[in-house]
Formats: C-alpha cells, sequence, structure tokens
C-alpha cells in the first residue's frame, strides 16, 4: 500500500510540473489531447492534482473560537517532565489555529495546522469533531492523507458525498476498537461482490508517535477490481466525491484523563497540520481539463472542458443533437464519442430512445419537429394534422376534439361532426342548438313569448334562451319577480307588477275584456278642446262634418294642442303597457316635432315624447296613424324617465292627455280616430292578461292591495292607497283603530292615539296590555296622580303650596303643620324672607316654623332681616344686595371688634374701630408721621430727625423718612458716605482733592480732607507754605520765601488767638448785653483790619507785599506762592467772612435759644396733663382686660359655637341650592341643545336634497335639467314639510322633556334615592340605539330629534323600548324598495357618467389640443363621483329620514297645538331653507364646468374629425329640442322661472371658477417646468457628485493633482446645485400648491359640504355626551317627620 501511496504522490508532482510548464491554450490543449492525429476521438483525463489544496474547510469545533485557551502538548510519558503549554485564540493570529490551516501550502519549516479544543472542553466520545471539505465538483479520489500535529486519534472516519447535498457515504473506520466504535469486524476482507464497502481497520490508531503521524487512505488499495477499473461501473462510482469529511470520534491517551486533572485533560485535543486529497476533475474520459464557470447565481462552479459532443458538469450526457448511440464513458479501447442524430433538416434537438436503438441500431429520436411534422425522423405529419400534395408543411386538422367524431381530418382536411354541431372543424352548434358537448347539440326549446323579437334562439353554450327584458328562465318561460302576464305582442314580455307600491308578487286577473276608448268624431268635435301650451289660453277646435275630424290652427308661432275630453282620463291604470293611437294630418309641409309633441300629466307628474317616438312617421300633409305603447321603459321615448310604479301612478290618476295640432308656425291640424286601449271586468270581448292580481303581505287586502286589512291602518294619510299599512298599535286596550289616522278606541280606562297612558285621574303602566292596567289616584278631588320607580303612586298638579305623594306636605319655600304634627292645623303659606334668598333654590325656609335658612346677600335673621356680623347697610332697602362687606384691614382694627371669627363695623356707617394712630374708614392708614401699620400694634411714631428730613411724614411700610440732600439713614440723621456737614441744608460732598487726599472722605464736623504730606487746604487742594506742584507731589519753593514765611507765622498766630476767641463764643454761647457785644466785636474787627494792613505792608521799605515779591526770582512757569492759587490777603478777607458769619450764627444762636426756653415751659405743663391722661387710661385698660378675660371669653365661645352651627347649616343648604340650580340649568342647556340640532338637521336635510338633485341631473341636456330643476323646487317644498314636521316633533320632544324633568324634580325633591341599577338601565338605551341601526354620522337630525326619546326611554322599563325598536325595525324593512330604487338611479347615474368618459376619449383621439380640457374635465367628473358617492349616503339617510317624520306626524301636530312658539322656529326654518336654495352654487359648479369644458371640447372636435356631419345633425335635434324646451320653460311657474335664474347664476359662477381653474393649472404648469427645471440641475450635480465617488473609490495612491481635480469638480457641482435654486423653487412649488389648496378650499364644494358634516358630527357627540346616563333624582332636602 505504501508504494502505490508513494506512487500516487510521483504522479501528482509530476503532473503539477508539467502543468506548470508553458503549453497551448486550454481548449487547444483539451482538443488535441481528446482526438489523434487524423481526428479520431480517444480518451482523454484532466490532470491529476491536489483537490483540497486552498479550499475552505468547515470544521465543528476549532480552539480558541470562545475566548483564549490553554492546551499542553504531550512529550514525553518516561520524564517527569511531560507537558509544554501554550495557549490558543482565535482572534489572535500567532496563536490562532483555524481550519484553513488544514488546507494551506505545508511547509515544514514554518508549520501551521488546525487544533481542537481540549478534553477539558469536553472534546471525547460520544462528543465527535467534524471537518467537511467542499470539493465543488465530483472528483475520481485515488487517496486521502492526513498529516496529525498531536497524536493520531483512537478512532475516526472518512465520509464522501457523491452528489451535492447527497447523503454521507461511510468510506473508510481507523479504530483500535472497531467492534465497539463502529460496530464493524476488524481488518475486513474485501469481496468482489461488495467492493463499495467501507471496512474498520485497526491500523494507524497507536498514540504514537505524539506529533507527526501520517494516516494515508488509498480508494482502491484492496478493492479486486482496481487492476479492471474502466469495466467496474462500482468502483468508477466508489472513487467518485464531490465532499469529503472526517469524523474525529475518540482520543488517543494514556488513561489517567478518569482523574480529571484540568492539566492532564488539556493535554489531550485533535491537531492536524496537512490534509491532501489527490484525484482528478471527474470527467468521464471525454475532457482532458476543467475550469471555473459563474452561474446566474453569481456562484463559481467547477466544470469539464467536455469533447466527445458530450456536455453536462462531468460530460455525463451526450449534446442535445448528439444522441444517436448511447452515452458511455470513454475507455482506453473506445472513446464512444456521441453521434449526431437524423431529423431530415427539421430539427435540432433529440434524445435517445432505447426502444428504438434496439429496433434501428439507431436511437436518436427527434424533438421539436418543424412544419408540424413528427415521427423519430420527422418523416411524417403530427397527428390531428395532414399535408396535401407532398408539401414539406404539414397542416392541422383543426377538428374540435368536443364536436367531431375524431380529431383526425382526412387528407382534405375535412372533420366529421357529431349530431347537432356544424362548422368546418365542427366547432359550434346549429342554429337553435346549444349544450355543445361530447354528445353534440341539443335543441334550445325557447319559449316564443318569452324570446326576443319573439324569434326563439339560445346561447349556444348554456342553452339560455334570448329573453325579452322582463322575462327570465332558461327557456324565457316565466317573468322577472315584479313582473306578469307573459304577452308574445309585449316587447318587454311582461308588464311591471303595480299594487300600490305594496307588494311585488302579482299575477295576470282573470274575467277583463279589452276595452277601447275612442273618439271618431262621428257626431261632432266630443268635447275635444284645444289650448296653447302653457294651457293659459283656450283654443277653439273647428269640426268638420264632411271629414269627421277636427281641427285647430294656431294663432301664432306657438304650437297649439288637441286636449282630450274627461273620458279619457281618470283612473286609465288598466291602460298602462297598452296603446294610445289617433290619426294625425297636417295642412302644410316642414313639420318640426319637439320632444313634447304628446303629453300626460297626472299625479304631479307629466311625461311627454316627440311625434315620431316609437317608429312612428313625421307629420306630412296626408293622414297618418301614430301609435304608442303607453310604457315607461326607454326605448318608448316618454321623458323623463320614470319608474313603473310613477308611471302607472300618473296613469292612475290621468288629468291631462294633449295632442299637438300645429308643427309650424301659424300653422294648421287635423284629429282622427283617438283610441286609448284599456281593459273592463266581465263582458263580451278579446280577453286582456295586462290587468294585475296582487298578492298581498299581511296588512293589506284588495285585489291591487289598495285597502288596510283589519286591525290596520295607513301610516300617513297624504298618499292615499300608495300609503302603507301599518297594525293597530292599542297595547291591548283595544282591537280597532281608525284606518286613516290609525288614533284606537280606547277602553279599561286608558287614551291616547295608542291607548298608551292612562286616562286623567288613574295611574298605572298602561303598556302591559291587561285590562287592570290602570287604577284610580288616590288623590284629593280626585286629581290626577304618576306611578314612580319605586312602585309608589305620586300625585300631580297639588294646590299651590302643597306637594307629596298625596300633597301631605308643604312646598319648598312654603311653610305650616297640614298633618298636625306639631299640634294644630296649621296650612300651608309662602315664606316671608324679606326677598333676600335664591327662589331657585330648595330650601330657603324652614317648612314648619317658616324660619329663613338660605338668606342671600349677605343678610341674617329669622327673615333675613339684617346684615351678616362683618358687613353692614340696609338688608331691607332696594334694590337687593345692599350689605357690603366691612373690609376692616385686620393690623389697624381694633380687637375688641371681632366677631365669631370676622371683624365688624358700624351697621349703618361701615366705620371700622380702629388701633391707636390708624385712621381710614377700614382702618387701613396711619396718621401723618407714624409707619408700620402692619405690627398689629397700632402704628408707630417715624421719629424723623427734622434737621435731615423734609417732613415728619415717612414711608408706611418701611418707616423710611424723607431725606434732604446728602443725607441717610431711615430717621434720616446721618450723611451719606464722601459727605460732611449734617445740617439743616442737608450734606455736603467733600469734593476732596485726589491729587493731595489720602481718600474721599472727610471730617464729618469740618469738612477737612486727610492730605497727604506737604498738602493742605480743605479740600487737600494746595501745597503748604514754600511748597509748589501738587501735582509732583509739593516740592520746596526759592530760597526767598523764607522771609515771608517769618511774617505769615506771626500773624498767623495773632489769627489763632482771634479763633479761639471766635470757637469760645460759638461753643459757649450765652445771652450777653448786645451793645456790649458789638462793641468788643468792633475792637476785634479793628484788629484784624489793622493786621490785613500791616500783612500787605510786610515788604522791605514799606512797599506792599505783592509789588516786592515781584523782585523775587519767579521759579519758573506755574509757580504759586505756597502752591495755592490765592495769597495770604484772599485768606485774611476769607477770615473776615468767616467773622461775619460767626456773628450772624451767634444771633440766631440767641434767638434759638430763647425759642427753646418758651416751648420747654410749656412742654412740662403738656407732660403734666399726658402722664395724667395716661394713668386714667391704663386704668380704663385693666378694668377692660379684666372683663375680656371673664365675659368677653364666655361670649366669644357662645358665638364661636352658634357660627360654626350656622356654617354648618348654611353650607350644606347652599350646597343643594347649588345642585339643584346646576340641574335646572343642565336641563335647560339639553333642551335648547335640542333645540339648535333639530335647526341644523332642518338645513342640513335641505341641503343634502338639493345636492341630490344637481348631482343626478343630466349636465349635456337642458330639457332634463329645467325638469330636474322643477321637481326639485317640489321635492324641495315636500321635504320643507316633512323637515318641518319633523322640527316640529323635535321642539316637542325637548319642550316635553324639558317640562316632564321640571315636574319630576319637583314632585320628587323629597324623595330618597331609589336602588335602581342605572347601568342595565344604559345597556337597554344602548341596545336600542345600536337596533335601530342608524348612523349617528349620516343622519345627524334624526339622532338629534330622537335625544328626547332615548332620555325618556331610560327612565322607562324595557317593555316601551322594545315596542319602540321593532317599530324601528319595520321602519328599515320598509326602505327596502326605496332603497332599490336610488341603487337604480345610483346605476344610471354611473351608466351616464360613462358614457361621458367614452365620448371624453374620443374627443381626446381626434384632436390633441384638447388634452387640457379633457384634463379639466376628468378632474370635474372625479369630484362629480365622489358627489354622487356622498348625495347616494345623504339620500339613504334622507329615505330614513323622511320615514320617522311621517311615523310622527301625529305628535308633531299635537305639539304644534301645545308650544305657540314653533311657529317662530318655522319662520326661522323657512328662512334657512331660503338661505340653503343659494347654497346650490358650490354644489352645481363642477357639473357646470364638466359640462362647458365637454362642450368646448365636442365644438372643437367637430371643426377637425370626420364626425362633422353628424355632429350638425346633433345640433339641429338640438335646436330642436331648445325650441320645445323654450315652449316648455313658458308652462312653468314663478318657481321655474327662479331656477333659471338661479341656473345662470350657477354658469356664471362657472365662469368664474373655469378661470380660476385655468390660472391654477397655469401656476402649476409653471410650478411643474421649475421643478423639471430644479430636478434636471440637482441630478446634473449629483451625477458629478457620483462620479467624484467612484474616482474616489478606484483611487489606491494619493494624487495630489488628482485631488485638485476632485475639488474643482466638487465646487462645480456645488455650484451648480446653487445655480439650480433649488430651495427657491421649492418654496415657489410650495407656494403654488398653497395657492390651489386656497383656491380648492375656497370654492371647493366637496371641502365645504366635509366640514358642514363635520360640525353635525360633532353636535350630534356633544348631544351624545350630554345624554343622562343615570336617573337624576335629588336627595332628600329635610326629614319627612
Amino acid at each position: 500500500m505504501s508504494r502505490i501511496v508513494e506512487l500516487s504522490w510521483t504522479m501528482a508532482i509530476v503532473c503539477s510540473v508539467l502543468a506548470l510548464l508553458p503549453g497551448p491554450t486550454s481548449a487547444v490543449r483539451n482538443r488535441i489531447a481528446c482526438y489523434d492525429g487524423a481526428g479520431r476521438a480517444r480518451r482523454c483525463l484532466p490532470p491529476f492534482v491536489n483537490a483540497a489544496f486552498d479550499k475552505s474547510v468547515d470544521a465543528t469545533d476549532t480552539c480558541g473560537q470562545r475566548g483564549q485557551e490553554e492546551y499542553c502538548v504531550q512529550t514525553s510519558i518516561i520524564t517527569g517532565s511531560r507537558k509544554s503549554c501554550d495557549v490558543c485564540n482565535a482572534r489572535n493570529s500567532s496563536a490562532a489555529h483555524p481550519a484553513r490551516y488544514l488546507t494551506d501550502f505545508h511547509n515544514v519549516n514554518n508549520l501551521t495546522w488546525w487544533q481542537s479544543s481540549t478534553m477539558l472542553a469536553n472534546i471525547q466520545y460520544p462528543n465527535s469533531v467534524n471537518l467537511t471539505l467542499h470539493l465543488g465538483k465530483s472528483f475520481e479520489i485515488t487517496y486521502v492523507r492526513l498529516k496529525f500535529h498531536s497524536s493520531r486519534p483512537e478512532s475516526f472516519a472518512i465520509y464522501k458525498r457523491t452528489v451535492e447535498n447527497g447523503p454521507w457515504i461511510p468510506y473508510q473506520f481507523y479504530s483500535a476498537s472497531c467492534e465497539q466504535t463502529y460496530r464493524l469486524q476488524r481488518n475486513e476482507i474485501i469481496q468482489r461482490n461488495n467492493e463499495k464497502k467501507a471496512v474498520c481497520v485497526d491500523a494507524f490508531s497507536d498514540i504514537s508517535p505524539l506529533t507527526g503521524g501520517n494516516v494515508p487512505f488509498s480508494t482502491l488499495e484492496g478493492r479486486p477490481s482496481a487492476y479492471d477499473f474502466d469495466n467496474s461501473p462500482d468502483l468508477q462510482d466508489w472513487v467518485t466525491a464531490t465532499d469529503i469529511k472526517i469524523v474525529l470520534n475518540r482520543l488517543n491517551t494514556y488513561g489517567d484523563e478518569v482523574f480529571g486533572d484540568p492539566n492532564v485533560l488539556r493535554s489531550y485535543f485533535y491537531a492536524i497540520s496537512d490534509l491532501a486529497i489527490g484525484g482528478r476533475c471527474k470527467c468521464n474520459g471525454h475532457a482532458s481539463d476543467c475550469h471555473t464557470n459563474y452561474g446566474l447565481d453569481g456562484k463559481a462552479r467547477l466544470e469539464c472542458v467536455c469533447e466527445h459532443n458530450t456536455m453536462g458538469a462531468d460530460c455525463e450526457q451526450c449534446q442535445t443533437f448528439y444522441n444517436d448511440q448511447p452515452w458511455k464513458r470513454a475507455t482506453a479501447q473506445d472513446a464512444f464519442e456521441c453521434q449526431p442524430c437524423n431529423c431530415n433538416g427539421l430539427s435540432e434537438r433529440c434524445f435517445f430512445d432505447e426502444q428504438l436503438y434496439r429496433q434501428t441500431g439507431h436511437g436518436g429520436h427527434c424533438l421539436e419537429c418543424r412544419n408540424n411534422t413528427a415521427g423519430p425522423n420527422c418523416e411524417t405529419c403530427k397527428e390531428n394534422y395532414y399535408r396535401l400534395n407532398n408539401k414539406e408543411r404539414c397542416e392541422p386538422c383543426s377538428c374540435d376534439p368536443v364536436g367531431s367524431v375524431r380529431t383526425q381530418c382526412d387528407v382534405y382536411g375535412h372533420c366529421t361532426c357529431k349530431p347537432g354541431v356544424t362548422g368546418d372543424r365542427c366547432d359550434r352548434c346549429m342554429q337553435n342548438h346549444y349544450d355543445f358537448g361530447n354528445w353534440g347539440c341539443r335543441e334550445c326549446g325557447c319559449v316564443e313569448a318569452g324570446s326576443r323579437d319573439s324569434q326563439p334562439t339560445c346561447e349556444s353554450s348554456t342553452g339560455q334562451c334570448s329573453c325579452k327584458e322582463s322575462v327570465e328562465g332558461l327557456n324565457c318561460d316565466r317573468c322577472k319577480p315584479g313582473y306578469f302576464g307573459l304577452n308574445r305582442e309585449d316587447p318587454l314580455g311582461c308588464t311591471a307588477c303595480f299594487c300600490y307600491g305594496h307588494s311585488s308578487i302579482c299575477s295576470s286577473a282573470h274575467g277583463f275584456t279589452l276595452k277601447e276608448i275612442h273618439t271618431e268624431f262621428s257626431s261632432g268635435a266630443q268635447h275635444w278642446t284645444g289650448t296653447n301650451r302653457k294651457g293659459d289660453d283656450q283654443i277653439p277646435v273647428q269640426y268638420h262634418g264632411v271629414t269627421q275630424n277636427i281641427g285647430i290652427s294656431a294663432p301664432t308661432v306657438d304650437p297649439v294642442f288637441f286636449v282630450a275630453p274627461h273620458r279619457f282620463l281618470g283612473d286609465q291604470r288598466f291602460s298602462y303597457n297598452q296603446y294610445l293611437s289617433f290619426d294625425l294630418r297636417l295642412g302644410e309641409e316642414g313639420a318640426r316635432p319637439t320632444s313634447m309633441d304628446v303629453m300626460m300629466e297626472g299625479s304631479g307628474l307629466r311625461v311627454s315624447l316627440p311625434i315620431y317616438a316609437q317608429g312612428n312617421p313625421m307629420p306630412r300633409v296626408y293622414e297618418q296613424t301614430y301609435k304608442f305603447r303607453l310604457n315607461e321603459h326607454d326605448s318608448y321615448g316618454w321623458k323623463p324617465t320614470l319608474a313603473s310604479h310613477d308611471f302607472i301612478s300618473l296613469l292612475g290618476n290621468l288629468t291631462a292627455l294633449k295632442i299637438r295640432g300645429t308643427y309650424v308656425p301659424q300653422g294648421v291640424g287635423y284629429l282622427d280616430n283617438v283610441r286609448l286601449d284599456s281593459a273592463r271586468q266581465g263582458g263580451s270581448g278579446e280577453p286582456v292578461h295586462t290587468v294585475e292580481y296582487c298578492q298581498c303581505p299581511d296588512g293589506y287586502v284588495g285585489q291591487f292591495c289598495e285597502s288596510c286589512a283589519p286591525g290596520f291602518h295607513r301610516d300617513v294619510t297624504t298618499d292615499g292607497s300608495f300609503t302603507k299599512c301599518v297594525p293597530c298599535n292599542c297595547n291591548g286596550h283595544s282591537e280597532d283603530c281608525d284606518v286613516n289616522t290609525g288614533r284606537c278606541i280606547c277602553q279599561h280606562n286608558t287614551v291616547g292615539e295608542n291607548c298608551e297612558r292612562c286616562a286623567p285621574g288613574y295611574y298605572g303602566y298602561a303598556l302591559a296590555g291587561t285590562p287592570n292596567d290602570c287604577k284610580r289616584c288616590p288623590c284629593p278631588n280626585r286629581g290626577e296622580c304618576v306611578e314612580l320607580l319605586t312602585g309608589d303612586v305620586a300625585c300631580i298638579n297639588c294646590e299651590e303650596g302643597y306637594t307629596g305623594n298625596r300633597c301631605e306636605y308643604c312646598a319648598d319655600g312654603y311653610y305650616g303643620d297640614p298633618q298636625r304634627l306639631t299640634g294644630a292645623l296649621a296650612p300651608c303659606q309662602k315664606c316671608d324672607c324679606n326677598e333676600n334668598v335664591d327662589y331657585n333654590a330648595v330650601g330657603n325656609c324652614d317648612r314648619t316654623t317658616g324660619e329663613c335658612k338660605k338668606c342671600i346677600y349677605n343678610t341674617a335673621g329669622f327673615y333675613c332681616e339684617r346684615c351678616l356680623p362683618g358687613y353692614y347697610g340696609d338688608a331691607l332697602a332696594e334694590p337687593k344686595g345692599q350689605c357690603k362687606a366691612c373690609n376692616c384691614y385686620p393690623p389697624g382694627t381694633n380687637d375688641r371688634a371681632r366677631h365669631e371669627g370676622s371683624l365688624t363695623c358700624d351697621e349703618r356707617s361701615g366705620q371700622c374701630p380702629c388701633k391707636r394712630q390708624v385712621i381710614g374708614k377700614m382702618c387701613d392708614t396711619c396718621e401723618d408721621g407714624f409707619w408700620n401699620i402692619d405690627s398689629g400694634r397700632g402704628c408707630e411714631a417715624c421719629l424723623c430727625n427734622p434737621t435731615g428730613s423734609h417732613k415728619r411724614n415717612c414711608d408706611l411700610s418701611t418707616g423710611q423718612c424723607q431725606c434732604k440732600p446728602g443725607v441717610t439713614g431711615r430717621k434720616c440723621d446721618q450723611c451719606l458716605p464722601d459727605h460732611w456737614g449734617f445740617s439743616r441744608d442737608g450734606c455736603k460732598p467733600c469734593n476732596c482733592n485726589m491729587e493731595g487726599a489720602v481718600s474721599t472722605q472727610c471730617d464729618l464736623r469740618t469738612g477737612q480732607c486727610i492730605c497727604r504730606p506737604s498738602i493742605e487746604g480743605e479740600k487737600c487742594d494746595r501745597c503748604v507754605e514754600n511748597k509748589y506742584n501738587i501735582t509732583a507731589g509739593c516740592i520746596d519753593c526759592p530760597p526767598c520765601y523764607s522771609l515771608v514765611q517769618d511774617q505769615v507765622h506771626i500773624l498767623r498766630s495773632k489769627i489763632n488767638e482771634l479763633r479761639e476767641i471766635i470757637h469760645n463764643i460759638g461753643d459757649n454761647p450765652q445771652k450777653v448785653d448786645d451793645a456790649d457785644f458789638r462793641r468788643k466785636l468792633r475792637a476785634v474787627n479793628d484788629s484784624v483790619n489793622d493786621l490785613w494792613r500791616d500783612a500787605m505792608h510786610a515788604g522791605d521799605e514799606g512797599i506792599p507785599i505783592v509789588q516786592w515779591l515781584e523782585h523775587c526770582k519767579s521759579p519758573g512757569p506755574g509757580f504759586r506762592s505756597g502752591g495755592g492759587d490765592s495769597s495770604l490777603g484772599q485768606q485774611m478777607e476769607a477770615l473776615q467772612q468767616a467773622i461775619s458769619d460767626i456773628m450772624t450764627e451767634c444771633g440766631q444762636i440767641t434767638i434759638d435759644i430763647t425759642y427753646a426756653t418758651s416751648s420747654s415751659d410749656s412742654s412740662k405743663v403738656d407732660i403734666t396733663y399726658a402722664e395724667e391722661a395716661i394713668d386714667e387710661a391704663e386704668k380704663a385698660l385693666l378694668a377692660a382686660e379684666t372683663y375680656l378675660r371673664t365675659e368677653g371669653r364666655k361670649a366669644l365661645h357662645d358665638a364661636i359655637e352658634e357660627l360654626r352651627d350656622l356654617d354648618e347649616k348654611s353650607q350644606q343648604l347652599t350646597k343643594i341650592a347649588r345642585e339643584a340650580r346646576e340641574e335646572a340649568e343642565k336641563q335647560e342647556k339639553e333642551a335648547s341643545m335640542i333645540d339648535e340640532t333639530a335647526n341644523k338637521a332642518l338645513n342640513t336635510s335641505k341641503e343634502a336634497l338639493q345636492l341630490i338633485n344637481e348631482v343626478l341631473r343630466k349636465p349635456d341636456d337642458i330639457a332634463d335639467q329645467i325638469e330636474d330643476l322643477r321637481r326639485e323646487v317640489l321635492d324641495t317644498e315636500v321635504e320643507y314639510q316633512a323637515t318641518k314636521a319633523e322640527a316640529e316633533r323635535a321642539e316637542k320632544l325637548a319642550t316635553e322633556v324639558r317640562g316632564e324633568s321640571l315636574s319630576i324634580y319637583s314632585d320628587v325633591k323629597l324623595l330618597t334615592i331609589p336602588d335602581i341599577d342605572t347601568e342595565k338601565l344604559y345597556d337597554q338605551a344602548s341596545e336600542i340605539k345600536s337596533d335601530v341601526g342608524t348612523d349617528i354620522k349620516d343622519c345627524p337630525g334624526q339622532v338629534t330629534a330622537t335625544v328626547g326619546q332615548v332620555n325618556f326611554f331610560m327612565s322607562c322599563p324595557t317593555g316601551q323600548a322594545d315596542m319602540i325598536k321593532n317599530d324601528a325595525l319595520q321602519l328599515m324593512e320598509q326602505h327596502t324598495s326605496l332603497m332599490e330604487d336610488v341603487e337604480k338611479a345610483k346605476t344610471e347615474a354611473y351608466k351616464r357618467l360613462d358614457q361621458g368618459y367614452q365620448q371624453q376619449a374620443i374627443t381626446d383621439e381626434q384632436l390633441a389640443d384638447a388634452d387640457r380640457a379633457k384634463a379639466i374635465a376628468e378632474e370635474a367628473i372625479a369630484k362629480a363621483e365622489e358627489t354622487l358617492q356622498h348625495a347616494n349616503n345623504t339620500y339613504y339617510t334622507l329615505l330614513d329620514f323622511n320615514q320617522n317624520v311621517q311615523d310622527n306626524e301625529r305628535k308633531a301636530k299635537e305639539a304644534h297645538r301645545k308650544i305657540p312658539e314653533i311657529n317662530d322656529r318655522i319662520r326661522e326654518a323657512e328662512e334657512n331653507t331660503r338661505d340653503a336654495n343659494f347654497n346650490l352654487e358650490d354644489a352645481v359648479k363642477d357639473a357646470e364646468a364638466a359640462k362647458e369644458i365637454a362642450i368646448q371640447a365636442q365644438n372643437t372636435a367637430e371643426k377637425a374629425s370626420d364626425m362633422a356631419a353628424e355632429v350638425r345633425a346633433d345640433a339641429e335635434g338640438l335646436k330642436d329640442q331648445a325650441e320645445s324646451l323654450n315652449y316648455e320653460a313658458e308652462d312653468l311657474t314663478d318657481r321655474a322661472a327662479q331656477a333659471r335664474r338661479r341656473l345662470e347664476q350657477y354658469e356664471n359662477q362657472a365662469d368664474h371658477d373655469s378661470t380660476r381653474v385655468d390660472e391654477a393649472l397655469r401656476k402649476a404648469h409653471e410650478a411643474t417646468k421649475s421643478a423639471r427645471e430644479s430636478s434636471d440641475k440637482v441630478d446634473d450635480a449629483l451625477k458629478k457628485v457620483n462620479d467624484i465617488l467612484v474616482i474616489l473609490e478606484r483611487i489606491t495612491m494619493i494624487d495630489e493633482n488628482r485631488l485638485d481635480e476632485l475639488e474643482r469638480n466638487l465646487a462645480e457641482a456645488r455650484r451648480e446645485l446653487e445655480e439650480a435654486r433649488f430651495n427657491e423653487r421649492y418654496a415657489n412649488l410650495e407656494y403654488a400648491l398653497i395657492q390651489q389648496e386656497r383656491w380648492i378650499g375656497t370654492d371647493g364644494t366637496f371641502f365645504i359640504e366635509l366640514q358642514l358634516l363635520k360640525d353635525d358630527v360633532e353636535n350630534v357627540r356633544i348631544i351624545n355626551e350630554t345624554i343622562p346616563r343615570t336617573c337624576f333624582k335629588t336627595i332628600e332636602i329635610e326629614p319627612t317627620s
């Protein structure tokens, strides 16, 4: 085996070297290898390679994947040192051992290996580790070699897969325990019959060597057929593998792992350094090379480069056209090249046919033969094809397999058909046959009378006969539901059931024969008359005896009509679906018919048609017969189109039959042989089957269900036999009721329309349905009563002042003792509280004593006759509310005024008692000169310093006095900083010279600043003597100034003596003799003058000192004597002035001393008086204090207790009164909301009805527009009357609810609240509301109108609620037919709308420049669709609303009698209705705009299309119709004229709206263009940015030049973005959008309607929230005993 392995390795190395040698290309090399020099195919093989090299391996476990992991390497078992440990960490490449190291380049000098986790991580049997290698293609494996870095495993296995995703197949097992581990016999011998068996060997399973051990596995070693490999399919399959899996099952150990030592367990693991798989790419001998190919999924796949006309990944099949021989694997003897098929040039595909190969030796069976050929070699025609005249192409027979006897035709292509089948291909039924199937076709069997045009035909596939419009059934043998009388002569087949709308099931009545109402004019005009089109002018009719006809001539250009006499009028229901015929002749040619040539009127309806309708001829100068079927079907032309029910109603009350007599201006016409087909019961004649016999539902009787059955009555009385019959509802108290009004003839002491309540003087539940429901009331004077929910009986209408269930108590606001509970009988009389109570409150006075309990207006007392403590005024004065609050200021008010916790004042004046030095009516101000009123001790004196303050007053809060300038302190008693000389003028600023002063503060008394050295002066503003230049710090003067200095010292000593004398005088002022003082003062003055003169002549030689100083040499500029600006003389003058001031001050001091002495004497007297007053006050205060401590404390305690009791009672009563008042206001508010909502419902119903009428009319038919407007006016009047009645009913309900609420509230205010399950009642009410099924959102009027009923239901037993529920369900069921009519109208509207779309599409194709008009038209039509949908919904709502109005008409009338105020509401509703008529503009404008646009588009198309002639003809017809409409318009009443004026307004509005739409479109186009330009520029900029990004992605090295270019490109892109002005354009777009939205919001009908509907829904929601959820009953005010 080792030699084989070595040989294999050698071959692999040689092949690898050969592969590296230069040579031809792969394709050429492959071709050379697979063919010899003569071009003959030969076997070729791909090179032998290591298939595992550089391929990925999937490992189920790798060390270090879960973090750093320690392992140890086994080294020796003999020495003590047996482990060398390291770490494995998948996150560290130097310490990682991933699975890719298995197939990398194996270098012993740089060894890499894969390694698993250690045994410590549970890597041991039965846990295994799998290594999976995907080869990517089938390989023929020669060997598998594993080189272990650890010791080899004790047990491991090799598996393979032969196909991708196939099962794993065992390849080889290695184990020292084969039997225990793999259940296999060890070293089993391979036999020839089991060569594909994997064996288990015990080789390579020892623990040694500990590293570097090899495990080579040779796939063919030991296989008996290894030397005959080409002929052994088993071995060929055995060596084939697409995937290899190594399963490591059990580690080899020394057995020491059993001790669980972690260090030992870390030394056992799997580690493999190399995995090699030697083999060839499997190509089955048909390729010498494999290459990588990429599939559609982008995955790389290894495939053979196939030759020998083979294909496939392994060259395992022949190419599509090379299947003439079976595919085989190439051998050394035969290459088995695939051979081409023989298809006679008619196919390029074939397959190998084994049976054909055995029969002919050629297995190529052609596929997809062309020209409809078939056969193994495309030599014959396909089945069901034939070939004529030996043509190459075969033609299909196309015989229908169902209709043909066989699908193969003859040589001429003819098919053989089954019975009843025809056609060249036998593919259809014969005429009047159907059921095309395997047995042919069957005859139809259609009934002639029901078949269309009375010609039996059927649909060939289903057998469904083609029926007339009102016929159904497979054989057209029965009428549709709602029809009867199948008739061959009737184009529609059957006649519609009438039955007055009560049944749709009817049949032909028996016993009726044909009756003709005719006039042949054999004896005169026979009451035929003439009239103009308006009907307001009689036109004479001339009888012609010779021709026996009548004639009429038009006096003007307007046509005139023949008017039928009375016998043609009246009830002509039997003429329905019959004929009206007459002979007509004109006096001149040129007849111009209109749509109103023949008219019928009745039941408020009118229909007409042109004379040429139903195939009749145009009138001529010779006599012609005209025949018209009286049926509403569109094909008969009666306009407007009515429902069958309405058409028969018209005939049932036919009031006019008019036949146009003239057709040209001032023309002449002649009429003869007028016949109207009808029917009569009995008699001989032709039987008539057009008279119905109705199958009536419950409640109706009569042939036509025209009468109510016994026990039923008309729901309303306005429509006669058309009115629905409903059961008499007498609640079990009568079986009879009036058939028209439904009023019951009541028994058992009951009254009411339905015997629903007890008679006056009786009580009970009349709805229970028993004779004993109502019992006599136990009330005085047989008064009326009601039964409460608790079962008690309460009398109502008690005498004034009495209340209670038996009128046994005094009512609220009255007092007395009618039951003698306190003694003597005392009748109830009104309480007297001087009108100082709230009469809406409850419990204003005691019901027994009459004491007032709830005084208001701040009053108190038994009769509320005085003001409350803390208030003053006249409680009895008018108007009320004269008691005003004292509002005494607590800190300033004397505590003696406090009463029961509040401060009192004088009852008349309101003056509060103030504390000392406090003044004001409310004691809220201090006297002048006092402050701190909030101290609670009175006001304190301000004590402002009279010298430093302006006034003696101060701030009331802070006590701050008003200081003079420079003064500060609360009392103004000190100078401000940097000030001095506190005096009456304030303080003076220091103004210290900062060049000479130490600080800014001076001496407070003298003002002398603190000077620096060599500086002097009061302000420190000059240098000392013989110093100068203060800025430089006062430097010395020249020496010549020393002489002056000596003289100055002498003068200064004298001055000081004088200053001391003056100072002594100032400090010790005494009253001296004035003459002596003045004498001495003059002496001093003389001395001062002498000094002054001496000073002035102190210089040398007696010259003045100033002149002498001039001789001294000046030191320089700026020199100053003494450093100052003044001379010594000036100082002397200042000194003299100071002496004068001192003398003045001394005089003032003398005066002040005299005044002070006098004031002191007076003060001593005042002080004596004050001390005496204080002594007296102290005595009085002591006595008052003693009194307050004893009697005052007791009185205060009693007052507080009494006040607390009164306060509690007052609060309780006030609370009760407040609740009662709120409840009354709530009830009143609810009634007002109901009233308001009813009015809104009225407006909404009018708007919705008008919207329906406008949407349903056809914009392109002027006649229908005018007719719809007329009908709209009529319908509006009808709906107005109905809504008016509904408003009356709502008002009545609101008033009744309010009245009942107030009555019940006043009756039961003394009752305690019973135990009522309000939740259950609320659920029942909700159930009723949900069962009625009325959508609150769509029916705001109905919901609002029934709010009062819901309130009533919630306080009634469930029986009445069930009754109302059943009635509501019946009403809903009876609306079914109306809803179907609406659906029909809706379908018709959609049909007309679709026609409009088709016409618009034709216009678009004919004229491209009509696109803009088309877009506008489509937008308008879309809005019309939405409007139609809303209109339909609203219509359904109005149907239900109308039904409810009819149900409640009687109640509304009664309410009208009871509430006179309803007349005002009706007038208001009329005004709202008139306003609503003008609100149609928004609803009409879109349809009118669509109409105008469609007309414009049509006119444009007429000028440019081939349909001009047809359009002109239509225009002529429209012109005629317009004339007819003009005639008809003259017949309209004043309402129609008003409708036309409204139409003109709509047209003007439409023009205006069209202009605005054009403007909107223009702006939208501009915005779109702007957006497109912006988008283009943005796209260009983005493209450049993308180009830059692509360039950046491709950059591998930084190129500065390239970066500069990128910056330039980026700047260019940014510039283009800025030029695009994207933000500005976007803002313009937003502005355009806002403009469009504003236009839509301003003129858009639907947004306005939507807002109105939202408002209605919001109102309904508010009403629903205000519906009481519980029974409102007040608590008991006072005890009843």
